[in-house]
Order: C-alpha cells, then sequence, then structure tokens
C-alpha cells in the first residue's frame, strides 16, 4: 500500500484585495485564495452588511467599515486589557465596532 503524498501549494495572500473582494461579495467571504487576513492573521466573518463586517479570530475579532474612499480596520484581543472609568476591562467587539464605526462616520463627513 502506498501513502499517498501531500501536495502543497505556496501561495500569496493579498490581505487588502482579499478583504475588499469580501466586501462585494453577498457571503462577506472572498472568493480569492487564502481567505480574509488582517497582519498576517487569518479571520471568519460574522456579519456583513453594505457598510460594516465583523469578523473573528480565536480569542479576538476585528471589526471593517466602508467610507467612500477608505476601508477603517479595528481589531481586538480577549486577552488584552484597558481601562475604562480606571476600571480595567478586557477588548470586546462591542467597543472595537463603535470606535471604527464613529471613525468611518467621521471620515465620511469629510469627504473620506
Amino acid at each position: 500500500m502506498h501513502s499517498a503524498e501531500a501536495k502543497f501549494e505556496k501561495i500569496t495572500v493579498d490581505q487588502a484585495g482579499n478583504l475588499v473582494d469580501a466586501f462585494n461579495q453577498p457571503s462577506g467571504n472572498t472568493t480569492k485564495p487564502g481567505g480574509i487576513y488582517l497582519n498576517g492573521i487569518k479571520y471568519v466573518t460574522v456579519s456583513k452588511d453594505d457598510e460594516r463586517m465583523v469578523l473573528k479570530k480565536n480569542g479576538g475579532g476585528a471589526t471593517v467599515a466602508k467610507t467612500g474612499k477608505a476601508l477603517v480596520v479595528g481589531t481586538w484581543a480577549q486577552a488584552k486589557k484597558g481601562k475604562v472609568d480606571g476600571k480595567e476591562k478586557a477588548q470586546n467587539t462591542g467597543d472595537c465596532s463603535t470606535i471604527v464605526e464613529e471613525l468611518a462616520k467621521y471620515l465620511k463627513g469629510i469627504g473620506y
């Protein structure tokens, strides 16, 4: 019996191009090779509409919002903590989404 030899093909992932493509797909998943990567880390689409996409990864996630000329990207990780009103708080998708959406709204307001 011969063992099957695995064949791997090295691909180059266009992180920005794949993200733009994912926004253009109804499912929020890219049709390009490699999937959605941000800063070299793979993410999975959780939800998407015409203006915003929420992504997840093990122990964290990201929110991406569109403006007329840019994509605003914010990431979060449960292991990272910050201070809110003097109390330590873990990063989370809600805070990330709020900040990304507010920045995108501001940029749209100034024509960007």
